[in-house]
């Protein structure tokens, strides 16, 4: 069966709401039992575009249950997981209309079979490995875009530095890409909060050498280095980047600085090699949902 670019978009929205789930399921109760609706979304989108990709058509209603019939019709081949994503239904029913919260093993058992059903059907029904469907299409500019490509190639071969290093640079491109976008001859960007700070050290430094400006000098320094964290900060927020996700995904990254060719040079700190597999994923998920956060605002200004 032929898959569209348009339905593998759609294909890709789908694990991204699978994901974000994924996410929502490790919070406390009751903030995870949002991963329910979000399970519950990803896979009737996927069972809708089963259907869709095997010659069915729009016109008719199905209920969540109904998929699985319908696909055998159109296919004489099953789907998996019937009896599962029926408990799966229920579960969902039992929140949204009755405010029956799931149990955290309930969340466990719909995460792992969702999970396995979405790599058995990707494989089967749209001919692609669950891990290789991406939203990276959506992600502007191209050199972020390039820098994620890396960070999941790097991330395949298991270097877990190279990919930190990819990671910490798309996000420093996609930052500088937005401050951009609203300069022009006659105007600051908004989001760009200042001048560097790298003077102040320098000056800092040179009043180390003279009597009785020590304690100046260290004040200098410190006001140098607050104001540096300061301007870090503010793009963050300007660009409604919740702050909690931004401090998660800078965790475990090495430092970038750029340099006066334009250049985003990385610094190892030494935090990166406390890098997971299941970190960095969240990492290059959180910049393509940034990306994709920064355009959707480009048109408020």
């Amino acid at each position: 069966m032929s898959v569209t670019p348009e339905q593998m978009r759609r294909l890709a929205f789908a694990k991204y709401l699978f994901l974000d789930g994924f996410d929502k399921s490790h919070l406390p109760r009751p903030m995870s039992a949002a991963a329910l609706l979000l399970f519950h979304d990803s896979i009737e989108l996927v069972l809708y575009l089963a259907v869709e990709v095997s010659g069915g058509t729009s016109r008719k209603e199905l209920n969540f249950m109904g998929y699985w019939p319908e696909y055998r019709k159109l296919t004489q081949r099953e789907l998996p997981f019937n009896q599962p994503m029926n408990a799966l239904n229920k579960s969902r029913v039992a929140l949204k209309h009755h405010a029956t919260l799931p149990s955290e093993d309930a969340l466990e058992r719909y995460r792992v079979t969702c999970n396995q059903f979405l790599i058995e059907v990707s494989a089967t029904v749209f001919g692609t490995e669950f891990e290789a469907i991406s939203l990276l299409e959506f992600v502007q500019p191209d050199n972020c875009k390039e820098q994620l490509v890396l960070a999941e190639r790097y991330l395949d071969e298991s270097d877990f530095t190279g990919c930190s290093a990819s990671l910490a640079r798309a996000f420093s491109m996609l930052m500088c890409w937005a401050e951009e976008h609203y300069a022009d001859e006659f105007f600051d960007s908004p989001f760009a909060f200042g001048m560097d700070t790298y003077h102040h050290i320098a000056l800092s430094a040179q009043l180390q050498a003279i009597p009785d400006c020590r304690e100046f000098s260290e004040f200098v320094q410190d006001v140098s280095k607050t104001l540096s964290r300061v301007k870090a900060a503010m793009p963050i927020l300007a660009h409604g980047i919740p702050f909690g996700e931004f401090v998660r995904f800078n965790r475990y990254l090495p430092s970038v600085s750029i340099m006066m060719d334009g250049a985003h040079h990385v610094t190892f700190t030494g935090r990166e090699k406390s890098c997971s597999e299941e970190y960095l994923r969240h990492c290059i998920q959180f910049v393509i949902e940034q990306s994709i956060r920064i355009q959707s605002r480009m048109g408020d200004f």
